[in-house]
C-alpha cells in the first residue's frame, strides 16, 4: 500500500498521507522512506495501539516525520490546504463493506 506507489512516482517523494490508521503497517512503510508521513485516523484510541504491533511504534510516533490527524479521512481530504505526492488507504480486509465502496474524487488528484 506504500511501497509501490512510491517507488513509481517519477520524482523523489516528499510526502505521503495514509487514511485510516489501522495497525500503522503502511504508515511505517511510508515513515522508512524518510519522508514527512501524515495518517488520519477517525478512531483516537487506534494510534495508540501502533507500539503494540510494531516495538519502534512509539519511536516513529516521536519522528520530527510523523504526524497523526484525528479526524475523518474524507473530510480531511476535503478542509486541508496540504499536497501529498501519494495518498493511501490502509483498508479493511475486502469483506467489508466499507472497502468495497471506498472512492476517490479526481479533485484530491494533482496531475
Amino acid at each position: 500500500m506504500a511501497h509501490l506507489p512510491l517507488a513509481f512516482l517519477n520524482h523523489t517523494p516528499g510526502s505521503a498521507l495514509v487514511v485510516c490508521f489501522g495497525m500503522g503497517t503502511t504508515y511505517r512503510s511510508l515513515l522508512s522512506w524518510g519522508i514527512q508521513t501524515t495518517a488520519v485516523e477517525l478512531v483516537p484510541s487506534v494510534p495508540r495501539l501502533f507500539p503494540y504491533y510494531h516495538s519502534d511504534g512509539a519511536e516513529l510516533m516521536r519522528s520530527p516525520l510523523s504526524r497523526v490527524v484525528i479526524d475523518d479521512g474524507r473530510r480531511y481530504l476535503e478542509r486541508t490546504s496540504e499536497q501529498y505526492d501519494v495518498i493511501t488507504i490502509d483498508p479493511p480486509p475486502p469483506v467489508e463493506a466499507a472497502a468495497r465502496v471506498c472512492c476517490i474524487r479526481r479533485s484530491f488528484i494533482r496531475s
